[in-house]
């Protein structure tokens, strides 16, 4: 079991295939810059892709408030087409970190509050992710 799941990390994506790519890397980079990566660094792109699915949470804000941790202002790349309705983005599978001025700390989470929804995107740190994904791979 460890060898296969190796070899469909290490393995290119089928670009064709609607389980693919995850759609939010394309809504951000455009496919043709997936399939670039997907033939040159497919390691990347499934980086790229675990990142997307286990690399966030969606929290409530009192809750990240009681704990103590630091809340920034969640900033969107392109201000003009967000979305009125901030409820929608909180989805998972919808919700698009990428399309945020969000950075990723190595060592420790990160907490963005979204709009006046109530919620929080946390960012797991660089190390957590990582450690997941090595996990993921051995």
């Amino acid at each position: 079991m460890r060898q296969s799941i190796k070899s469909y990390i290490m393995n290119p994506i089928n670009m064709n295939n609607s389980q693919g790519v995850d759609k939010r890397l394309i809504e951000v980079f455009g496919e043709e810059q997936c399939k670039k990566w997907n033939q040159e660094s497919p390691e990347f792109l499934r980086y790229q892709c675990f990142e997307l699915e286990f690399g966030f949470a969606l929290m409530e804000k009192e809750t990240v408030l009681q704990e103590g941790h630091l809340i920034e202002s969640l900033e969107s790349f392109d201000p003009v087409n967000f979305p009125v309705d901030e409820m929608e983005l909180i989805t998972i599978g919808v919700f698009n970190p990428m399309r945020y001025n969000v950075r990723r700390s190595y060592m420790n989470r990160k907490y963005y509050c979204i709009g006046n929804t109530g919620k929080v995107l946390v960012l797991l740190s660089g190390e957590e992710l990582r450690q997941q994904f090595n996990a993921k791979v051995a």
